[in-house]
């Protein structure tokens, strides 16, 4: 594709060679789309949104622009029928989700950090009481591994559990991800602060 018509793009590598393939197809139409909070250390530099290069930036927050569209990652999980190819929420279904019958496990956690404290307090309170099965980075205590990135293997891993702990990386006005909702598509009751 020497010269798309719509070019898509997050913030993903390099800042530099991104705004050098941007300027090189100055009539693609650009749409930017972030999931993730500006305000964790490492995006924090792309807190402008690509407002200026962008035809059309999406996200969570609530910014006043004439190319911003408020499009949280959360809203690609809810449908009732498909979602572009992906397994959607169906709400009237969930119900018939959570079934203890069928969970042999009690808690779970998915995590590579804590850098921002929102997961610690929860993860040791409950492990207080019973033990928390962490197969992340992030207090790690299975002798597996979960990879976050693979989709279909996560919800098949939490399907096992009851609970979930789901907490966000970091807590921020409208910021919500993924994790409360693949939570509820695999059946376990998120335990979301």
């Amino acid at each position: 594709f020497t010269k798309p018509d719509i070019i898509f793009f997050s913030f993903y590598g390099k800042k530099n060679n991104l705004l050098k393939y941007l300027n090189l197809h100055q009539s693609s139409l650009k749409i930017f789309f972030t999931g993730e909070s500006t305000t964790h250390k490492i995006y924090q530099k792309y807190n402008h949104y690509f407002l200026e290069q962008a035809d059309i930036s999406l996200g969570f927050k609530e910014l006043k622009h004439n190319k911003y569209i408020r499009f949280p990652l959360w809203a690609t999980y809810i449908n009732l029928d498909t979602n572009l190819g992906r397994f959607g929420l169906n709400l009237n279904e969930l119900q018939t989700k959570v079934n203890f019958k069928n969970k042999s496990k009690f808690c779970c956690i998915l995590n590579n950090h804590d850098n921002y404290n929102t997961r610690t307090l929860i993860f040791n309170k409950l492990n207080q009481y019973k033990k928390v099965d962490s197969a992340g980075k992030w207090e790690k205590n299975v002798s597996y591994k979960i990879e976050n990135f693979n989709e279909n293997a996560k919800k098949n891993w939490l399907k096992e559990y009851k609970f979930n702990i789901c907490c966000e990386s970091l807590i921020e006005s409208g910021y919500i991800t993924e994790k409360l909702f693949e939570s509820l598509i695999a059946g376990c009751i998120p335990l979301y602060i």
